[in-house]
């Protein structure tokens, strides 16, 4: 038998890496499901392999009649963030979440190392709608908090109400928003009808599992055959033994060493699969390089100085502080402005403010290879005009410095 099946014996499919499970209950992303032994391992002997109790022979590690329940499946994970990134990201976030005007984000790079704000060119609404297009792809959401985002690699939509879709990567995911969806790569086929039952087939090695939803079931594979009645009675061959239990408190066991009825306890039914899980618990995450930690201006500066107010003291001694667990991972300050003002003006603005910063971690000892560099006007994060006109909350958050750590 298959080490899927043997792990199944413990309650859950041995897949690769951790999953997310659509067994009976709600699904959870932040539990994978542990394997039950290491891979390459093997859990006990073959229940191809003859054993014999008695005079009846059975399924090793099962007594006379019984044999291995129909198991249940699991989602793989997707998500590829790095674990040094993560890592990264986990320290950062646990030292400075709770300050005001402070955020981090996880980023991507150019392929020239430079980083790509993920909040760049989006447009707002006043009633909860947006767009983006950019050079990697577009982004639009909708005012009933539907989503469609499309890049090269990607694409994802979600209707606001549970369900949507992901395709990418070798990757189609469907959540029809009703509990049932679909999983499909280039290996493994999942279908979850969101009433218990469900589909799980896999390529190599070949596997195959059907849950009926009604204490009913199947599971096959290359030697394997099982089958659950979902009324106590359910049948089992290897290729060795076949074992046909009636569910009323007998078994028919025919193999090499014996043929005949055994007492047999009825087979307990197939427990129901839970529901799909939705889409955004699917999603992978982009590979990232770093991580940006973001100062809105007025947390650092009075308007247009570059000189830090003795009151942002307290802020950039809990920003020092993170960044000193960085080690020597390097770090690029970077000074941001507004479009009000000349493009010298601006540039000149951002130098000065990226230098102040930077100056004053140095001073609070962190001591990682650092930089400070000024963009500007030519990076905003939002619109300085919308729709033709003064847009002051989009500028508001283009003012700003960024401190940039590679992961």
């Amino acid at each position: 038998m298959s080490r899927t099946l043997l792990a199944a014996v413990a309650g859950a499919v041995l897949l690769t890496g951790c999953s997310i499970s659509v067994s009976a209950g709600e699904p959870s992303p932040d539990a994978p499901t542990p394997a039950t032994t290491p891979p390459g391992t093997t859990a006990a002997p073959s229940p191809s392999a003859t054993e014999t109790v008695g005079t009846a022979d059975v399924v090793p590690g099962y007594g006379p009649g019984q044999f291995p329940a129909v198991p249940l499946f699991s989602l793989p994970d997707i998500s590829r963030v790095s674990t040094a990134g993560k890592k990264l990201r986990d320290k950062l976030k646990v030292e400075i979440k709770d300050i005001p005007g402070v955020k981090v984000t996880a980023v991507r790079c150019t392929k020239d190392g430079e980083y790509i704000n993920a909040d760049s060119g989006l447009a707002l609404y006043g009633d909860g709608s947006g767009s983006y297009v950019g050079p990697d792809g577009s982004y639009t959401r909708g005012r009933d908090g539907s989503e469609t985002s499309v890049s090269d690699r990607e694409s994802i939509t979600r209707d606001g109400k549970g369900g949507g879709t992901y395709v990418g990567d070798g990757v189609s995911i469907t959540n029809d928003g009703d509990g049932s969806g679909t999983y499909v790569d280039a290996d493994l086929s999942v279908t979850i009808d969101g009433k218990g039952g469900g589909s799980y087939v896999r390529k190599s090695p070949s596997e195959s599992i059907t849950n009926d939803g009604d204490g009913s079931g199947s599971y096959v594979d290359g030697t394997v055959s099982i089958t659950n009645d979902g009324n106590g009675a359910g049948t089992y061959t290897d290729g060795t033994v076949s074992i046909s239990n009636g569910g009323d408190g007998t078994a028919s066991v025919v193999g090499p060493s014996f043929s005949g009825e055994v007492p047999a306890d009825p087979l307990p039914p197939v427990p129901p699969l839970g529901k799909f899980p939705p889409v955004v618990q699917l999603l992978p995450t982009i590979d990232i390089c770093g991580f940006v930690i973001t100062l809105a201006d007025g947390v650092l500066f009075d308007f247009d100085k570059a000189d830090i107010r003795a009151d942002a003291s307290v802020t950039l001694d809990k920003v020092a502080k993170a960044l000193e667990q960085v080690g020597d991972r390097p770090i690029r300050v970077s000074g941001h402005t507004d479009a009000i003002g000349t493009d010298a003006y601006n540039q000149g603005l951002s130098e000065r403010r990226a230098s102040s910063v930077e100056q004053a971690l140095r001073q609070r000892g962190v001591s990682a290879p650092m930089t400070s560099r000024g963009y500007g006007e030519s990076r905003p994060v939002a619109p300085n005009r919308l729709n033709d006109k003064d847009n002051p909350a989009g500028r508001q958050l283009n003012r700003r410095v960024e401190i940039f750590v590679r992961g």
